[in-house]
């Protein structure tokens, strides 16, 4: 009876221990898959944090850490920024620059009303567009036609033109052009206006552009299209990195597309 005991009891033992091996293993290969995240400074965690935790609207995604800290590292000196499209993380884009200028360009009046009152140190100007996400592929078409859609421009012949800019954003000369519109609304117009934007300054200037959702296809075709994959210097995620040379050009790209 004792050497049965003992023998069960070595079982249990030999049981116990593979199955400690076992799970042992298995922690080791999931911590040698996990991916690693990029480092923020503290200070940009603590301003990301409770920014990300109320985009809760399901047509928004949540810009990753990597995307956000390549965008952080251009407002390293006060400058002109022009930011197209308001979300959750305006309050944050403009604490970086807070010695400098930001301006957000927003077309639904809405949400301007609603941000004024919550944030009333944001600045935000109303602005107009005909550009309609369906019709992104023939729009792109006819504005390789349009004379008045080239760098020059626009007219208001332009299908893509935003109204509502005036001298205030269309004659200033802006060191970033920041393209964030998450419900995609007007990114197709925005995209053109950062390319005409950042190549009417004073010639030779440089300009940096950041498109965030180049995921979406339609923020890929107009990146490339006007902004143009020769000024791409960098990208995290979902979110490119341009930086153009103001220039007397017809034409947005060296290449041009057919």
């Amino acid at each position: 009876m004792l050497s049965q005991n003992k023998t069960i009891f070595t079982l249990l033992l030999l049981l116990f221990f593979t199955l400690s091996a076992l799970s042992l293993l298995r922690l080791l290969r999931i911590s040698s898959i996990r991916p690693s995240r990029t480092h923020l400074t503290a200070p940009v965690q603590t301003h990301i944090g409770p920014l990300l935790t109320h985009q809760s609207k399901p047509t928004q995604t949540h810009p990753e850490p990597t995307e956000l800290a390549l965008i952080s590292r251009l407002f390293s000196t006060p400058k002109r920024v022009l930011i197209f499209g308001h979300t959750p993380l305006s309050p944050f884009f403009q604490s970086l620059n807070h010695m400098g200028k930001t301006l957000f360009i927003e077309p639904n009046q809405t949400l301007i009303e609603e941000t004024h009152r919550a944030h009333p140190k944001l600045v935000l100007r109303k602005s107009s567009h005909w550009a309609r996400r369906d019709q992104a592929f023939e729009l792109l078409k006819r504005a390789r036609a349009e004379p008045s859609c080239g760098p020059r421009g626009p007219s208001r012949a332009c299908p893509l033109a935003m109204g509502g800019l005036g001298n205030e954003v269309r004659k200033r000369d802006w060191d970033l052009v920041v393209v964030d519109d998450p419900r995609g609304e007007s990114s197709m117009a925005a995209i053109y206006e950062a390319g005409v934007i950042a190549r009417k300054g004073r010639v030779g200037k440089w300009t940096d552009v950041i498109v965030c959702g180049v995921d979406r296809r339609v923020e890929m075709w107009y990146s490339r299209e006007f902004l143009c994959e020769e000024n791409l210097v960098g990208s995290k995620g979902n979110t490119w990195h341009f930086r153009i040379r103001s220039s007397g050009s017809h034409t947005f790209c060296s290449a041009e597309r057919h």
